[in-house]
């Protein structure tokens, strides 16, 4: 071990059982299958100098460095609304129109935008340059008339975008290196939603480096908050 004038313990970033605990550097505080919690210090960057008696005469401080596995209970939930709203064109109508520094002239009759009714516009400015454009400008006007109505989003259409989006999450987890050791996730259905809702079983590394807060040296204390 090379000593530092500091040093980093490493510690749980989770709740959760520790799987395996291989330490390079430092020294380990838990074992396989102890529980810890959030903040816990896995392994201590403190290393204990004893005499020949095996007194402890003082510390000298390392980088703590382990391989650590640890089995974590992750909840999961994914809520999809069961209905949504279509808009289906009934009219669509284009209007030109010109305009000058004063007034604005349109061809054909203009329609407020509103409920059931969308108005969108282009307009062109012609000139030599932006720094010398000509006085007016012309354009088209789109006015678009629908009716929204409900859309219910079917059995089998809802099963599979959940099962999409837990698939696509489930992958993520793996080119993290995470192992899923066990999937309890189900698709629940109530009358205005579905959801795929449960818990998984990972196991995946931890070990989060923290420096050595010298006032405190040593205890394995879980974070609280």
């Amino acid at each position: 071990e090379n000593p530092v004038e500091e040093g980093n313990d490493l510690i749980a970033e989770k709740d959760g059982i520790i799987q395996e605990i291989v330490t390079r550097s430092g020294v380990p505080m838990v074992h396989a299958g102890d529980e810890v919690r959030r903040g816990t210090v896995l392994v201590s960057g403190r290393v204990e100098i004893k005499n020949d008696s095996q007194e402890v005469v003082g510390y000298q401080y390392v980088n703590a460095d382990a391989d650590i596995k640890i089995k974590t209970k992750e909840n999961y939930e994914d809520v999809l609304d069961l209905s949504y709203t279509v808009k289906n064109i009934e009219k669509q109508k284009n209007a030109r129109f010109s305009s000058d520094s004063t007034k604005r002239i349109n061809a054909g009759q203009k329609v407020e935008e509103g409920k059931g009714r969308e108005v969108s516009s282009s307009e062109i400015r012609p000139g030599f340059s932006l720094s010398f454009p000509f006085p007016f400008s012309f354009g088209i006007r789109e006015e678009v008339s629908y009716r929204e109505s409900e859309k219910t989003i079917l059995k089998k259409e809802y099963q599979e975008i959940l099962s999409l989006e837990f698939d696509r999450f489930c992958e993520d987890l793996r080119k993290k290196g995470v192992q899923i050791l066990e999937n309890n996730v189900k698709i629940y259905k109530d009358t205005q939603s579905a959801r795929a809702k449960g818990t998984m079983i990972l196991l995946e590394s931890c070990g989060k480096e923290r420096k050595i807060e010298h006032g405190n040296l040593g205890e394995n204390n879980a974070d609280t908050n």
